[in-house]
């Protein structure tokens, strides 16, 4: 039996996984993580479905955001989460005992 080489993969048209995208330790990316603790402006952007720019908009109007530098800016996940939710949840209104009273006596 024969050790396939590089050779072999590429006439294949497979080609080796190159050496600096092995996994290298512990080391996990962030963006692997079911839940990571801070985001990044384009992680924000696919996970609520809007642009970087609509982003910068919601900083404005008050969205919790970190500047670890003079350009890099970062979301910590639960504070913008929440934030969005606030802002954006569409749904009825609980009902409360008050509500269903008044609808049921306007209804008789």
């Amino acid at each position: 039996m024969t050790v396939p080489t590089a050779q072999d993969a590429n006439a294949n048209n497979r080609s080796p996984r190159p050496s600096n995208l092995a996994p290298q330790g512990d080391a996990a990316p962030a963006a692997s993580s079911p839940d990571p603790f801070t985001i990044t402006t384009q992680q924000a952007a696919r996970r609520y479905n809007a642009s970087p720019r609509t982003l910068s908009n919601w900083r404005a109007r008050g969205l919790p955001f970190l500047m670890p530098g003079p350009r890099k800016v970062l979301y910590v996940t639960r504070d913008a989460d929440t934030w969005v939710k606030e802002k954006f949840s569409i749904g009825r209104p609980k009902p409360t005992l008050a509500r269903i009273a008044a609808s049921a006596g306007g209804a008789a």
